[in-house]
C-alpha cells in the first residue's frame, strides 16, 4: 500500500494545490503520509482530511474529495486481495 499513499498524496495535491493555504496542504498530505498502511488507519486519515478541507474550504469539496480518496482505497485492497488469493 505504499504506493497507494503516493496516489493519495497525488490526488490531495491536485485537488487542493491551488485552493489551499501551504500550511493546510502540508498538514493534508502529512496526514496521509504518517498514517500506517492498512485500509483502516488511510480511511481515517482520508476522513481526518476531509474535516480539514469542510473547515477551511468548503464542505462539497471535501465530501467529493474523501469519497473519491475512500473509492482509491477499497480499489487498491481488492487488487491486493485478489492478488494475495489467485496467485
Amino acid at each position: 500500500m505504499v504506493h497507494m499513499k503516493d496516489d493519495l498524496t497525488d490526488f490531495v495535491q491536485e485537488e487542493l494545490g491551488s485552493i489551499a493555504s501551504p500550511f493546510l496542504l502540508k498538514r493534508a498530505l502529512t496526514l496521509i503520509e504518517q498514517s500506517p498502511s492498512d485500509k483502516k488507519s488511510l480511511l481515517e486519515a482520508s476522513d481526518k482530511v476531509s474535516r480539514i478541507i469542510a473547515l477551511f474550504i468548503d464542505a462539497r469539496l471535501a465530501e467529493r474529495v474523501f469519497d473519491n480518496l475512500k473509492m482509491k482505497i477499497e480499489k487498491s485492497d481488492e487488487e491486493l486481495f485478489k492478488e494475495s488469493h489467485f496467485a
